[in-house]
């Protein structure tokens, strides 16, 4: 979101810092394609330089960590990581930092601590009062912060309601309701393509070698670099935008989902694929007992972030800019955009409010009951 934090519209007044995000915005308001191509090169060759320079040699690095009775198929490499172990410019430059940390150490002598079991913050910044219940105490905490909630909703009204009446609330909560629905729709749809996609790809060490750091590097290039071109084509083509931009929301966040699948089947233990294949579990049966449940966790991880992502994707998904053309569809990301830009700060306050609700609803209504679920009944260890 660097691209969309650096050119910042608000009541028609832009706010821009130097970098590509403000050059990208420029080059939509003149209708570039060229500069939007010379932008998406650059940051495509940015990301991919920090991802070899210090991802992938700490990937390899981690591998030690890794417990496994049988060894896998093949291992991370990098080239990064080789130049630091067999240069021997770099082996002699070890020699004095390592003198350097052995003088700290005897300096500061290591100790061993047992880590202790530290209760919550506040219960820490408690002062012990003899004779208070500790339950008593949890009441008066949760009592003083729901006093505060109420206290900041209460101002929020004082702020809005002149502006935002009850009405206007409920079609704010009905276009939450459309965003919502794009969302679950994005989410089954790269379930379906990319689960099946990514356990095939996991299942081969060789191809994922090459397609997992792909796929980290996409999930990192800002997706709203490829909005222009698809803001183009909804124009062009006379599209239904409340149909196409629901792609815009997932666009970025889709790859989350499919580099947690093959990373999960990657690290799911060899030799229970190979008592797999001794009993025979083949088709169905092989996706419902073995595999799904082994790499579950990882796809709920992929999943809760794609949806974060799709959530926040959806302000400058639902509003897409080309010169003096807009795109725009139904929905709450469109309705806090809108009013960003127009510096209706009251509607911006309400609608945030409503779209935080509907986050945490998600998360504690669907996220959080399968996150456990997954914990309790379908991990390997």
């Amino acid at each position: 979101f660097v691209t969309a934090a650096e050119s910042i519209t608000l009541a028609n007044q832009t706010l821009s810092l130097p970098g590509l995000g403000s050059y990208i915005g420029t080059a939509i308001l003149a209708q570039n394609k060229t500069a939007i191509l010379y932008a998406i090169v650059t940051m495509f060759l940015v990301i991919l330089l920090y991802d070899q320079l210090l991802f992938r040699p700490l990937v390899v690095w981690s591998q030690k960590f890794k417990i496994e009775e049988i060894q896998g198929e093949t291992v991370a490499k990098s080239l990064v990581w080789d130049l630091f172990r067999r240069t021997l410019l770099f082996k002699r430059l070890e020699f004095p930092l390592e003198a350097g940390l052995r003088r700290i150490r005897q300096i500061f002598p290591h100790r061993i601590v047992q880590p202790a079991i530290k209760s919550p913050l506040w219960r820490r910044l408690t002062p012990k009062i003899k004779g208070w219940n500790q339950d008593l105490l949890d009441w008066l905490w949760y009592g003083l912060l729901s006093l505060l909630a109420i206290y900041l909703l209460y101002r929020c009204y004082v702020f809005a309601h002149t502006t935002i009446g009850l009405g206007d609330i409920g079609q704010i909560i009905l276009l939450g309701s459309y965003t919502a629905l794009r969302v679950v729709a994005m989410i089954i749809l790269i379930l379906l393509i990319w689960v099946p996609l990514g356990v095939a790809i996991g299942l081969r060490p060789r191809l994922a070698q090459f397609i997992q750091p792909l796929a980290q590097i996409l999930a990192a290039f800002p997706a709203n670099l490829y909005f222009p071109w698809i803001t183009v084509m909804i124009i062009y083509y006379h599209l239904q935008p409340n149909i196409w931009v629901s792609f815009l929301m997932i666009l970025g966040s889709q790859w989350y989902l499919l580099f947690n699948v093959i990373a999960g089947t990657m690290a799911f233990p060899q030799d229970l694929r190979d008592a797999a294949k001794c009993f025979k579990i083949k088709g169905f049966l092989w996706w419902r007992k073995v595999i799904l449940p082994g790499i579950l966790p990882y796809i709920l991880t992929g999943v809760i972030t794609a949806a974060g992502g799709a959530w926040n994707a959806a302000i400058i998904a639902e509003l897409s800019d080309w010169g003096a053309s807009k795109v725009s569809a139904d929905g709450l990301g469109a309705y806090i955009a809108k009013a960003t830009k127009d510096g209706n700060l009251a509607a911006v306050l309400v609608g945030t409010i409503v779209m935080s609700c509907f986050v945490i609803a998600f998360n504690r209504l669907i996220w959080r009951p399968l996150y456990d679920l997954t914990a309790k009944k379908m991990r390997l260890g």
